[in-house]
C-alpha cells in the first residue's frame, strides 16, 4: 500500500509537471518583457505627436536608420492613431517577392521557390502572381501590415517574430478602433500561446464576423475607403501615378447581404460618402456584376435596385455623363471659380467686401 501511495504520489508530481510546462508554453512572448517595453514605447509615444504623414515617415525612416526599435514603434502607434498608419505601409518598399498561400499566409521568394507548379497552382491566391514585388510599394491592407512588420520590425531591425506580431496585433487593433477596417484582425492566437499574421482569407472571414457585431448605421456611416477597401498603387514602383482602390470581399458579402438596410442609408445620405467615391470611381463593376445580381437573388425589387445605383453614384459624385471625380476634381474647379470671380471684380473695379482689403484672399 505503501509502494502505491509512493507511486500516485508521483503521478501526482508528474501531473503537476506537465501542467506547469503546459503554463510555460503559453508565455512564449515574455510578458515582463512586454511590460517593460510598453513602459518605453510609452514614454518615446509622447514625443511622437504629429499628425502629418510626411513628418511621420520621415521620422519612421530616422528610428530604421537608428536601429532604436522604441522610437521605431512609437512612430507606427502614433500614425496608427492618426489615421496614417497606411500611409507609412504604403510607402514601404519590398525587399523580395510576396505571395499569398492559402494556408500559410504571406510568404517569401524562398518559401515560393520550393513549391513545385502543382502546388502553387493548388495554394496560392490571386493567380499565384506575387501580391508585392520587390521594389514595389505595399497596399493598405492585412497582407500590405503583414509585409511592412517583416520588412521594418524583422528583417531591419532584427525583432524577433513573436515580438513584431504583437507590435503588429496592437497596429491593427488601433487600426480597427479608427475604422481602417481593411487593417483589421491581422493576427490570431495559436494554442499554446504563440501570435501568427491570418492568412488573407481568414483576416476576411474574422473582419466580418467582428464587423456583425457593430451598430449597422455606425458602419455604414463613418471611417472612409479604408473601412471597406484594400488601397493600392496604380504602380508600385512609380507613386506619382497615384493609387486605387478594391473593394474587400467582407464589404461585398454585406452588400450583398443586406442590400435593403444599405439602400434606407443611401436614401438618407446617412452612407460613408468617401467609400460610395470609391465604389463609383473603381468598383462599379464589381457592384453591377456581383451584387446587383445577389440582390434580384434576394427578391429586391428593380426599382430598388435602380435607386440603389443612382443613390450610390450621387453621394459618390457620379455626373450625369457618368464621370467621376475626387474631393481633388472639386477643390481645384472651386478654385478656378473662386479665382475667376477675383479677376472678374478687379476688372470691374469693385471694392472688396467690408472688412476686407482688395486683393486680400476670400470672396
Amino acid at each position: 500500500q505503501i509502494l502505491g501511495e509512493k507511486s500516485s504520489a508521483q503521478a501526482s508530481v508528474e501531473k503537476l509537471k506537465k501542467k506547469v510546462a503546459g503554463w510555460e508554453a503559453l508565455r512564449p512572448r515574455d510578458f515582463e518583457g512586454q511590460k517593460i517595453r510598453r513602459s518605453r514605447v510609452s514614454e518615446a509615444s509622447q514625443k511622437q505627436d504629429s499628425t502629418n504623414e510626411e513628418e511621420l515617415m520621415s521620422n519612421l525612416v530616422g528610428g530604421l536608420e537608428r536601429g532604436d526599435v522604441t522610437d521605431t514603434q512609437a512612430v507606427m502607434y502614433q500614425a496608427a492613431k492618426v489615421q496614417h498608419l497606411n500611409e507609412i505601409v504604403e510607402r514601404t518598399r519590398a525587399t523580395e517577392d510576396y505571395y499569398e498561400h492559402a494556408e500559410k499566409g504571406l510568404i517569401g521568394e524562398k518559401e515560393y521557390k520550393k513549391m513545385t507548379p502543382a502546388e502553387r497552382a493548388e495554394h496560392l491566391l490571386f493567380n499565384g502572381e506575387a501580391v508585392f514585388k520587390k521594389g514595389g510599394g505595399l497596399s493598405a491592407s492585412a497582407m500590405g501590415l503583414h509585409a511592412f512588420i517583416n520588412e521594418t520590425l524583422i528583417k531591419t531591425l532584427k525583432v524577433d517574430p513573436q515580438t513584431a506580431y504583437t507590435i503588429e496585433n496592437d497596429l491593427s487593433n488601433i487600426a480597427e478602433q479608427v475604422d481602417q477596417w481593411t487593417m483589421g484582425q491581422a493576427n490570431g492566437t495559436k494554442g499554446d500561446g504563440t501570435m501568427y499574421q491570418r492568412t488573407y482569407l481568414d483576416q476576411q472571414a474574422r473582419v466580418r464576423t467582428e464587423r456583425s457585431k457593430v451598430d449597422a448605421e455606425k458602419l455604414n456611416r463613418g471611417g472612409n475607403r479604408l473601412s471597406t477597401s484594400t488601397e493600392k498603387w496604380v504602380d508600385p514602383f512609380d507613386f506619382s501615378k497615384g493609387r486605387y482602390t478594391d473593394l474587400n470581399p467582407y464589404r461585398v458579402d454585406e452588400l450583398k447581404s443586406n442590400p435593403e438596410q444599405i439602400l434606407s442609408f443611401l436614401k438618407r445620405g446617412r452612407y460613408n460618402v468617401s467609400e460610395a467615391q470609391h465604389v463609383v470611381r473603381f468598383n462599379m463593376d464589381v457592384i453591377n456584376k456581383v451584387v446587383v445580381p445577389a440582390m434580384r437573388n434576394k427578391g429586391m425589387k428593380e426599382a430598388d435596385i435602380k435607386e440603389f445605383l443612382a443613390k450610390m453614384g450621387e453621394i459618390g459624385g457620379a455626373t450625369k455623363k457618368g464621370v467621376t471625380r475626387d474631393t481633388a476634381d472639386t477643390v481645384r474647379e472651386s478654385h478656378e471659380l473662386i479665382e475667376q470671380q477675383r479677376k472678374e471684380r478687379e476688372k470691374s473695379g469693385k471694392p472688396a467686401i467690408k472688412g476686407q482689403h482688395r486683393g486680400m484672399p476670400g470672396i
